[in-house]
């Protein structure tokens, strides 16, 4: 061969064996190299962009630790086994890869995510032992399953709960709903006395559910609400306290069945249109379960957030029930002990009930006026009468007092219920109470301060004061109950201190002239014959006699005179009247011949007859109450109504005021009429 031939055929041989070793693929469990036998145990520099897609490739426990495959397309490589340790995969098209088994301990650095259509079959779990660290919450539907709490700064919007043996560490609470707390699940279980004091604080009610809302809490039933359990070791008193944070209508209550009961609570207290905390009285509880209820009026439709307490207390002995002693204590009622009270407990008695036969009190009217009976209460005094004109207010236990009238009084009823609210008291004539009207009333609704009935006229007699209240409360714990007597005085004149021939001295104004006389005389009561001075006026049938005192005040409530009148029944009616500044007149009455009281009508010259058969030269007891506000007046004769209540001024409603009390005996005959003891007063 020549030698020219023989070097251009033994280089060409060289560079055919270069450039096969070149192309190989290390990768590849199938190594074509005709000269390279490592076991890649070196980092293998394969070229950037190599496709390996050969679907047959079998690259079994192939040491590829630390190769820079990147941008290799390895579809459907079987690298079973392989330990490909901190590759640099970046972007590889690994489509269906059985890698099986991968060592992978150390993270890939993938810059861009691997385009696997099929998910990978690995049979060992990611070892990932280190917390999500997310900024954004999960929205998941099922539970983390999590044995390391999530460092989640936003709460989960998970509509279960996690279900995590450790708590996430959260800086928001989890959005997740909330379980209604009810009789089968409360809010808390309390061991009394053992958790004394007890206090849950920054609780709400919020998201627990309306679930009991036909309860003894009335009301205070409307909104969301929690239970509390509390089971009692040993008799304990104690009292409940709530503060409502910024809610107002708040309630708590106790009762020992769950629901409580729908009509009477063992002890509750409700915190009406205030936010103030507020607490319930004291209370003895035997052993047992109980269960405390937390709620509210339906606005606001939860409590926010809420404070609550279960303090020690010493329960009241007020010692007007009888005690179990031989010895008595310092009580109303005698004691039936064997040893004396110490009064640091509540006694064991039954409080008698108040009824229309025994009554709590019984007042004389006006004699004893002001009358006040304070720190009462109707706890224990039984449920007597609810079907009353007192309506929700009757559904307490009650109390009743018997009021005793001798003479006409105008009278007010006044309660101060303590801490309690839906209080009610109301005046009747009969015991029951009229099943459809009172005399008076007045009611507290949903709050506890004192409160009052209007003014009433009651004429001689026996009336019955009912004191009560709405279920709940089911009664009063503590009551201050007033009665006084109405009206500021104007005016008042006996006449007796007065010369006898002289006519009556300022502020009385008179019109007479040498026929017609107004004058201060002796005269003698019917009575007892004494001596006493009252004014007389006297016409001889010619001129009229008239008298009147202008009090200066324009009264535009209510006008009352009471005064004593005789007339002779000879010559012409006698009149009396209210006028106005201007004296125009509006509420007449008049002495008439004919041996009757009447009244003027309005706007004409038509009389009713208030009062028939009038004895002359008799005395009698008269009082008009005049009322501005609905212009009408009425008429009592001895102290007893007349025919004559409500009668319309005689010029309607022009009327804005009163101001003057007159008397005139008119021109028509001769006779005389006489008054005595004048009393004027307004009544609000």
């Amino acid at each position: 061969m020549k030698p020219k031939f023989l070097f251009f055929t033994i280089l060409l041989l060289m560079l055919f064996a270069v450039s096969f070793t070149a192309c190989d693929d290390d990768d590849d469990d199938d190594d074509r190299s005709l000269i390279d036998d490592d076991d890649d145990t070196d980092i293998d520099d394969d070229l950037i962009g190599d496709d390996d897609d050969d679907d047959d490739d079998d690259d079994t426990g192939d040491d590829d630790t630390g190769d820079d495959d990147t941008g290799d397309d390895d579809t459907g490589d079987d690298d079973t086994g392989d330990d490909d340790t901190g590759d640099d995969d970046t972007g590889d098209d690994d489509t269906g890869d059985d890698d099986t088994g991968d060592d992978d301990t150390t993270p890939d650095d993938d810059t861009t995510p691997d385009d696997d259509t099929t998910p990978d079959d690995d049979t060992t779990p990611d070892d990932d032992t280190t917390p999500d660290d997310d900024t954004t919450p999960d929205d998941d539907t099922t539970p983390d399953d999590d044995t390391t709490p999530d460092d989640d700064t936003t709460p989960d919007d998970d509509t279960t709960p996690d279900d995590d043996t450790v708590p996430d560490d959260d800086t928001f609470p989890d959005d997740d709903t909330t379980a209604c707390v009810d009789c089968s699940n409360p809010l808390a279980t309390v061991t009394l006395p053992a958790d004394l004091p007890y206090s849950h604080d920054n609780q709400t009610t919020c998201g627990a559910c309306d679930n009991y809302d036909e309860t003894c809490m009335d009301l205070f039933d409307e909104a969301e609400d929690v239970i509390y359990e509390i089971v009692v070791t040993e008799a304990v008193p104690v009292k409940l306290g709530i503060d409502p944070g910024f809610n107002t209508y708040s309630g708590v209550a106790l009762s020992d069945s769950c629901p409580l009961d729908p009509t009477t609570c063992i002890v509750a207290t409700y915190g009406d249109n205030t936010s103030n905390p507020h607490e319930s009285e004291c209370v003895v509880l035997e052993p047992g379960t109980y269960y405390i209820q937390v709620d509210s009026y339906s606005v606001p439709a939860c409590l926010e957030d809420f404070d609550l307490s279960i303090t020690p207390c010493t329960p009241v002995d007020d010692d007007t029930s009888v005690d179990d002693d031989t010895v008595p204590d310092d009580d109303t009622v005698p004691d039936d002990d064997t040893v004396p009270d110490d009064d640091t407990s509540v006694d064991d008695d039954t409080y008698p009930c108040s009824d229309c036969s025994s009554p709590l009190a019984s007042v004389a009217v006006p004699a004893e006026l002001p009358y006040s009976h304070n720190t009462q209460t109707t706890c224990g005094a039984c449920d007597n009468y609810s079907a009353t004109c007192m309506g929700l207010y009757d559904q307490g236990e009650d109390v009743i007092y018997e009021i005793n009238v001798t003479s006409l009084t105008t009278v007010k009823f006044n309660i101060d219920p303590g801490s309690n609210s839906f209080s009610g008291i109301a005046l009747g004539d009969t015991c029951p109470l009229d099943s459809s009207t009172c005399l008076a009333s007045s009611y507290a609704d949903n709050t506890a301060n004192p409160h009052e009935t209007d003014c009433v006229t009651l004429e001689a007699g026996t009336y019955y004061l009912q004191v009560d209240s709405k279920d709940p409360p089911d009664c009063l714990t503590a009551y201050d109950l007033t009665i006084t007597e109405c009206g500021t005085e104007l005016y008042s004149d006996i006449f007796d201190f007065y010369t006898p021939g002289d006519p009556p001295p300022a502020p009385w104004t008179y019109y007479t002239n040498d026929t017609a006389y107004v004058t201060v005389e002796n005269v003698s009561t019917e009575a007892d014959g004494v001596t006493n001075k009252a004014i007389r006026l006297l016409s001889e049938g010619t001129s009229s006699a008239t008298c009147y005192y202008n009090y200066g005040t324009e009264v535009t409530t209510k006008l009352a005179v009471n005064y004593r009148a005789m007339d002779t029944l000879t010559g012409a009616s006698k009149y009396m009247w209210f006028a106005t500044s201007g004296v125009s007149k509006e509420s007449t009455i008049l002495f008439d011949s004919g041996a009757e009281i009447k009244a003027n009508l309005p706007l004409g010259d038509d009389m009713m007859v208030c009062y028939p058969g009038v004895v002359a030269d008799q005395w009698y007891n008269i009082t008009i109450i005049a009322d501005v506000t609905t212009h009408t007046f009425d008429v009592y004769v001895d102290d007893m109504a007349t025919a004559c209540m409500g009668i319309g001024f005689w010029h309607g409603e022009d009327a804005d005021h009163l101001q003057i009390f007159g008397i005139n005996n008119p021109s028509s005959a001769a006779g005389e009429f006489w008054i005595d003891d004048v009393y004027l007063y307004s009544i609000p």
